[in-house]
């Protein structure tokens, strides 16, 4: 089998969900790990399970940032944005977060409107975002708009800084176990 997939299981604060939904989650994870080993790679647990609390979840954030303090990304990475190659100044775990990564880039010489931006990790690339631009600021659209808002502030008030960092949230949600 080619390059390892590791498996990570985020779960709650509480050790009693942990406890009572342990059992959905090891059936979920045989049929996923199934599913990637047909696909020819191997799975590994990111964290053990945990005999005596009776789980295998991260059930903490401090928990959770010793398990992602040894991940890195090592394999090979870009970043375009409106078709052209960005060059990326950094790509890695965004500080104080659980497993959040992040990536640093400075922006191509762009026009004004709107642009995909892709990011590739490993030949796999993800969904595009917006990046707008209006005069010099730009700023990641996600889900509606207020990013365009930000800008247009900012032109009325160019010593107000938008960030440097365009972070896209996850927008998945969870569903409660019974």
């Amino acid at each position: 089998m080619s390059e390892s997939v590791f498996l990570i299981a985020s779960g709650d604060l509480r050790l009693s969900a942990n406890q009572k939904c342990w059992p959905a989650q090891e059936s979920v994870e045989a049929s996923v790990i199934a599913a990637i080993r047909g696909a020819g790679r191997e799975v590994k647990r990111g964290h053990p399970f945990d005999s005596a609390k009776g789980h295998g979840f991260i059930d903490s954030q401090k928990y959770g940032m010793q398990v992602f303090r040894v991940s890195s990304i090592s394999a090979s990475y870009s970043l375009t944005v409106g078709g052209q190659p960005a060059e990326v100044q950094y790509v890695g775990l965004a500080p104080g977060f659980v497993g959040l990564y992040q990536a640093n880039f400075k922006l191509p010489t762009l026009t004004a409107g709107s642009h995909p931006m892709v990011l590739t990790i490993d030949g796999v690339s993800s969904n595009a975002a917006s990046v707008v631009v209006e005069g010099s600021a730009f700023e990641a659209v996600v889900d509606g708009g207020e990013s365009i808002e930000a800008a247009r502030r900012m032109e009325q008030n160019p010593e107000q800084r938008l960030p440097r960092r365009l972070a896209i949230p996850n927008r998945t949600s969870r569903r409660n176990c019974r």
